[in-house]
């Protein structure tokens, strides 16, 4: 039995009609969350689109943010309504990736999105304006994993059992109360996927 012409035109169209890769949205700096005041540069990276159509779409929870189609969409001094899941569109709509702006002291800061496999560091991120003196503690489920004295808990190749909640603690230095304190940021959840 033969199959005719025409359905193997069709299925070699149809065929390289899904071959579009979906985009991937990266952050830059790769860190979320970020604090209020801070910048962030959100890139849409995938194939481009067809010749002589060069827009990009941007999403916030699925609602479209006009004005924005280039590759790069950059939020110049955040606030916390810039917080939501960003998508981006070039042929195929990305997968979400969650922003979160903070108007907290200190927060826990890890990169969105993290694959197992990849080197995975986690930051202790004090606002600007506190003298930090060091930090002090991380935590993954309320159980210390390490004191460093340093901002930075590299954990190396991430592996699924590396998700969970984490936090850290620090002593910074309150303008308001003039005095030193120890302070803990809130949780984040991180979520290592397999490929």
């Amino acid at each position: 039995m033969s199959v005719p012409l025409s359905v193997i035109l069709l299925s070699l169209l149809m065929g390289n009609m899904g071959a579009a890769a979906r985009p991937v949205i990266s952050f830059s700096p790769n860190w979320t969350p970020i604090l209020t005041g801070d910048s962030v540069t959100l890139s849409c990276n995938g194939a481009p689109p067809a010749q002589g159509n060069e827009k990009y779409s941007w999403y916030r929870d699925n609602n479209p943010i006009p004005g924005e189609e280039q590759k790069n969409y950059i939020i110049q001094r955040a606030q916390r309504e810039h917080s939501g899941r960003y998508k981006c569109q070039i042929s195929e709509r990305s997968v979400a990736l969650q922003l979160t702006v903070s108007d907290d002291k200190v927060v826990l800061q890890a990169p969105p999105g993290v694959h197992e496999g990849e080197g995975l560091t986690l930051r202790c991120y004090t606002r600007p304006e506190y003298k930090k003196t060091n930090t002090l503690v991380f935590y993954k489920n309320n159980s210390t994993i390490q004191s460093l004295g340093s901002d930075y808990l590299v954990l190396g190749r991430a592996q699924t059992h590396m998700s969970g909640s984490y936090r850290c603690r620090t002593e910074i230095y309150d303008k308001s109360v003039g005095y030193t304190i120890n302070y803990t940021s809130a949780e984040e959840h991180l979520s290592v996927t397999d490929h």
